[in-house]
C-alpha cells in the first residue's frame, strides 16, 4: 500500500453517510499511520495523512462533537510538512476558528487591543490561560494583544511587567519567522536603551536570531539617510554596552554568513575606538583595542572594518604607547590582512606604504626597541610578502638579513647587516647577527671585533652569555686563552650569581682552555683593540663630524641622555652609558663622532614638498684636543632690552636673531654688544639660539658684524623728539634726539649699523634697531626721487577752487593738496611756501613697506 491507496479510500469514505463513513474514515487513519511510520520521508504519505485528518475534524465539527474534533485538530497541527501545501494550511486556517468554542472570545480581545483597551484584552486571554483554555490556534493573537499592551503602555509598566510579558510572549508557539516576532524583538531593542537591567543578548537567545527575516537584516533608507537593519542595531547595542556575547552562537544562529556578522560587530568596535581617542580618553582606547583582540580571538576572517580597527591601533600607538602595537597587532593576526590592505596607496601622483608594510614597520621597531628577536614566527609568511613589496625598506632589511642567514645566503645577509649597523649600531643583538656572518677565517679578527662591540653595547649581563660564549670560542680559536677564561669566567660568574644552569658548550670549552691561567681581571684591552676592526669594517666610507657636548637630561623613562651639536647645526642625542669616553663629559667638550643620518619618516602634504628630517645617530667617537665650544661658530649680539622682572637679557644676533640669557651671569646694559658662541637648537619647526662663553666687547669693534645700510630721513616729530628714516628692503625705523647728535634734515642721507626683530604680532614685519648712525655724502637713487607737476590745494573748511587765491586773501592756508594721485601733507606745503595752485618740483622718497611715494620736499618752479 501507498499514499495511492489512501486517496482511493478517503474517495469511497466521501460517498458514504454517517456512522459508515467515520468509520471509514478512521479505518484509513489507522492505515496512514503505519505507513507514514515506515516512509517518514514519503511527503505523498505525508499529504495523504493530513488530508485524513481534516475530513474527519470536519465531521465531527459538523456534527457538533467539538471535544473530538480538537483531537484530531490538534494530531493534523502537529505535522510538519517536509513539503508546504498551501491548501492544507488554508483548511488549518479553516477548521481552527470552527472546531475552537473560544473564538469569538478571542476575536473580541483582538477588537479590544486593536482599540487600545489593553487591560479588558489582557483580562479574556488570561482567564483563558487560568482555565487551560487558551489554544494554540490563538498563541499569535495573543501575541499581538502582547506587544500593543506593552508598547503602548512602556513608561506605564513596570520593568519587572515587560519582562514578565515578554516572557509571557516567549513561550507561545506562534509562527516564526513573522511580522509579529520581528516587531517584539525590534520593541525588545529599544526598550533595552531605557532599561539597564533588561538583558537584551539573553532575550535574542531566547527570541532565537534564527527567526530572523529578510527585513531583519537589510538596511532601509529615509531622506537619503541609510538605516542600519534591525540585527545591526541589536548588534552594536552589545558592543556600546560591553555585552559578553559568543560570537559562534550568533554565526551558527543568525541567517547570515560569519563574515557579515563579524564585521557588523566589528563596525561600531571601530567608532567606540575612534570616540575613546576623540575624547582623549587613552585608557579606554587601549582598554578598548584589547577588549576587541579578546572578544574576536579565535573568529578569523578577513573585512574592511577589521582593517579599519588595525588602522587606528597603528595611528595611535605611538611615541611612549607604541609599545602596545606589538602585543594588538599578533592578536590581529597579520594573515587576515585584505588584498586591499597589501596594495600602495596614490594620491596626487604620489605612493604611500600600504598599510600591512606600515604595521610590519611599527612592530619591527617595537622588537628593536625591546630587543626581542625570538618570536616572530607569527610574522615570517607576512614579512615574506612584504619584502617583496619593499626590499630596500631599512625596517625590513633585518629581517630580511635574518632570512637569508637561515638560508646560508651570508654574501647577501653581510650586504644588509652593513645597512641595518648604521641605524641599529647600540643593539648587541644586530652586531652578534652581524658577526655570525662572518665564518672566514680571514675575518675572525673583525668577528671578535663585532661580539667584543655587542659586550660594549649591551648593559644587561643577563643577555650576554650566548655572546660571551661565542667571543670565547674565537678567543679559543686564535689561542688567546687568557682572553677566553676572563669571558668564560664572567660567564660562569653571572651564571651562579643568578642560579641559572651552566651549557654543555661553557663546559667543552672550559675543558679545553682549563690548562691555562691569567691573572687579568676584564678584556677591555683586547675590547679596545678588536673594535675598532669591527667598526672600521661596518662603518668604512662614514666622514667624522667635530661636535661639542651641550647638555645632559633624562627621558620620561628617566634615563640620562646626551645632546651633542655641531657648527652645521646636526644635533644628536646619546645614552650616557653609550659610550665610556663619556663617563666624566662636561658641557663645551669637544669630540669627533661618526654619525648615521636617518630619514624621519614625515607625513606628507599636497601642497608642498617636505624636505626629509634626519636623525644622526652616533657610532663612534674620538675626544678633540681642542678648547671647550671651539668647534662651534662665533656669533655678536646687543642688548635690547633687560626684564628685571624675569631676570632675562634680550639680546639681537648680528644675523638678527633674538636670544635671551639670565642677568645675574652679566654685568651688561642695553646697548653693550657681546661676542658668544652660539648654538642653533631646531625646537617645533623653529630655531632656537643658545649663546655660550658669553663676554662684552668694545662697541667700535662689535658693531662692525652688524649689517649696515644707506638710509634717507623722510620725516621729522619736533614734538616727540624724533626722526624717521627709510632705506632698501623695506628698512625704515626710528631715531629719538637723544641717541645722536646729528641735526636731522628732511632728505639727508645717513649710514647706520642695525638690527632687527620680527613682531610678534605680525611675522611678516620686522622692528628695525639702529645700532651706529653717521652722516654720509653717498646718495641711493633709488631712495629718492624728484619729478615736477601741478598742484592742487584743498581746505577741510572750504573745498577748494581753481586759484585757491580766495581762501589765500583771508589768509587761510591749504590743508593738504594732490600732484595727480601723490599726495602732499600740510606740513611739506607749509615748508616750501605753497599757498596756490601752482606748478611744483616734488622730492619724494619711495616707502617699499608701503609701496608708495613719501612726498618730503616741495618748491615753487
Amino acid at each position: 500500500m501507498d499514499s495511492s491507496t489512501l486517496f482511493e479510500l478517503r474517495k469511497q469514505a466521501k460517498e458514504l453517510e454517517g456512522f459508515a463513513k467515520i468509520r471509514k474514515l478512521l479505518y484509513a487513519l489507522e492505515t496512514a499511520k503505519k505507513l507514514v511510520l515506515d516512509s517518514p520521508s514519503d511527503t505523498w504519505l505525508q499529504k495523504a495523512y493530513a488530508y485524513l485528518l481534516i475530513d474527519i475534524t470536519k465531521y465531527y465539527s459538523h456534527v457538533g462533537n467539538i471535544e473530538a474534533g480538537q483531537v484530531y485538530l490538534q494530531q493534523l497541527l502537529a505535522i510538519e510538512l517536509l513539503q508546504p501545501d498551501k491548501i492544507i494550511e488554508n483548511q488549518k486556517a479553516y477548521l481552527l476558528p470552527k472546531i475552537n468554542i473560544h473564538y469569538a472570545l478571542v476575536q473580541k480581545a483582538e477588537e479590544l487591543s486593536k482599540a487600545a483597551k489593553h487591560e479588558e484584552a489582557m483580562g479574556i486571554f488570561q482567564h483563558l490561560i487560568a482555565h487551560n483554555a487558551l489554544s494554540q490556534l490563538h498563541h499569535e493573537a495573543y501575541g499581538w494583544v502582547i506587544y500593543r499592551y506593552i508598547k503602548d503602555k512602556e513608561t506605564e509598566l513596570t520593568s519587572i511587567a515587560i519582562r514578565t510579558l515578554l516572557k509571557d510572549y516567549i513561550d507561545l508557539q506562534n509562527p516564526k519567522p513573522s511580522l509579529l516576532h520581528s516587531l517584539v524583538l525590534n520593541f525588545a531593542y529599544y526598550y533595552s536603551k531605557k532599561n539597564e537591567n533588561f538583558q537584551l543578548y539573553r532575550f535574542l537567545k531566547l527570541w532565537n536570531p534564527a527567526y530572523l527575516r529578510n527585513e531583519d537584516m537589510r538596511g532601509s533608507y529615509f531622506n537619503d539617510k541609510e538605516i542600519p537593519s534591525l540585527i545591526a542595531r541589536i548588534l552594536r547595542t552589545f558592543v556600546d554596552t560591553n555585552t559578553s556575547i559568543d560570537i559562534e552562537y550568533l554565526t551558527n544562529n543568525i541567517p547570515l554568513s560569519g563574515h557579515e556578522i563579524l564585521e557588523l560587530l566589528r563596525e561600531p568596535f571601530f567608532w567606540k575606538i575612534t570616540k575613546a581617542h576623540k575624547e582623549k580618553n587613552m585608557p579606554a582606547l587601549w582598554s578598548l583595542l584589547e577588549s576587541y583582540c579578546t572578544t574576536f580571538a579565535g573568529h578569523s576572517g578577513k573585512g574592511k572594518w577589521h582593517s579599519e580597527v588595525l588602522k587606528i591601533a597603528e595611528r595611535y600607538m605611538r611615541e611612549q604607547e607604541e609599545w602596545r602595537f606589538l602585543v594588538f597587532f599578533e592578536r590581529w593576526n597579520p594573515t587576515e590582512f585584505r588584498t586591499q590592505d597589501w596594495e600602495e596607496q596614490r594620491k596626487d601622483d604620489k605612493t604611500y606604504p600600504s598599510l600591512a608594510i606600515k604595521c610590519l614597520k611599527k612592530v619591527f621597531k617595537i622588537i628593536q626597541l625591546q630587543k626581542n628577536t625570538t618570536n616572530i614566527d607569527w610574522l615570517l609568511a607576512a614579512y615574506c610578502n612584504a619584502i617583496r613589496l619593499l626590499p630596500n625598506d631599512d625596517w625590513l632589511v633585518r629581517e630580511h638579513a635574518l632570512l637569508l642567514y637561515y638560508a646560508n645566503q651570508v654574501e647577501e645577509a653581510i650586504t644588509s647587516y652593513k645597512k641595518l649597523v648604521l641605524p641599529l649600531g647600540d643593539k648587541a643583538y644586530i652586531w652578534k647577527e652581524f658577526a655570525s656572518c662572518l665564518q672566514a677565517t680571514d675575518d675572525m679578527d673583525i668577528k671578535i671585533g663585532m661580539l667584543a662591540k655587542a659586550i660594549q653595547v649591551e648593559k644587561e649581563e643577563d643577555f650576554l652569555g650566548d655572546i660571551r660564549l661565542e667571543l670565547a670560542a674565537c678567543l679559543l680559536q686564535k689561542q688567546l686563552l687568557e682572553n677566553c677564561l676572563v669571558e668564560l669566567h664572567t660567564y660562569q660568574k653571572h651564571r651562579q650569581q643568578k642560579g641559572w644552569k651552566l651549557s654543555e658548550f661553557f663546559h667543552t670549552m672550559h675543558e679545553k682552555a682549563k690548562h691555562a691561567t691569567t691573572a687579568l681581571q676584564n678584556n677591555s684591552h683586547l675590547y679596545a683593540q678588536y673594535i675598532p676592526l669591527a667598526e672600521g669594517y661596518a662603518y668604512n666610507g662614514i666622514e667624522y663630524t667635530e661636535v661639542v657636548f651641550i647638555k645632559k637630561w633624562k627621558n620620561i623613562d628617566g634615563k640620562e641622555k646626551l645632546t651633542f651639536a655641531s657648527a652645521q647645526g646636526i644635533e644628536c642625542n646619546v645614552s650616557a652609558k653609550r659610550f665610556k669616553i663619556l663617563k666624566n663629559v662636561a658641557p663645551g667638550n669637544t669630540y669627533s663622532m661618526q654619525l648615521y643620518a636617518q630619514i624621519l619618516p614625515t607625513e606628507p602634504s599636497i601642497y608642498y614638498p617636505k624636505l626629509p628630517e634626519y636623525k644622526y645617530i652616533p657610532l663612534t667617537i674620538k675626544k678633540l684636543d681642542m678648547p671647550d665650544w671651539s668647534i662651534l661658530d662665533n656669533t655678536y649680539a646687543v642688548i635690547d632690552y633687560i626684564n628685571t622682572e624675569k631676570n632675562t637679557l634680550h639680546a639681537i644676533t648680528y644675523t638678527n636673531k633674538q636670544v635671551f640669557f639670565p642677568i645675574q651671569k652679566y654685568a651688561l646694559q642695553v646697548g653693550d654688544i657681546v661676542e658668544a658662541k652660539q648654538y642653533i637648537k631646531k625646537v617645533k619647526g623653529t630655531t632656537k639660539i643658545e649663546l655660550y662663553t658669553i663676554q662684552k666687547i668694545e662697541r667700535e669693534t662689535g658693531i662692525q658684524h652688524f649689517q649696515t645700510a644707506l638710509v634717507v630721513i623722510d620725516s621729522i616729530n619736533y614734538a616727540k623728539k624724533l626722526f624717521h628714516y627709510v632705506g632698501e628692503k623695506r628698512i625704515q625705523g626710528i631715531i629719538r634726539f637723544s641717541e645722536t647728535e646729528i641735526v636731522p634734515q628732511v632728505g639727508g642721507f645717513l649710514s647706520i649699523h642695525y638690527a632687527y626683530t620680527i613682531d610678534r604680532n605680525s611675522s611678516s614685519k620686522r622692528m628695525y634697531k639702529a645700532l651706529a648712525i653717521a652722516e654720509t655724502q653717498e646718495i641711493d637713487s633709488s631712495l629718492i626721487t624728484t619729478f615736477g607737476g601741478y598742484i592742487q590745494l584743498k581746505s577741510k573748511t572750504y573745498g577748494e577752487t581753481e586759484d585757491y587765491e580766495p581762501y589765500n586773501k583771508q589768509n587761510i592756508l591749504p590743508d593738504f593738496g594732490f600732484v595727480g594721485n601723490r599726495y602732499v601733507s600740510k606740513s611739506v606745503l607749509a615748508a616750501g611756501g605753497i599757498k596756490y595752485n601752482c606748478n611744483v618740483t616734488l622730492t619724494a622718497v619711495y616707502m617699499e613697506r608701503e609701496r608708495k611715494y613719501n612726498i618730503i620736499k616741495i618748491q615753487q618752479v
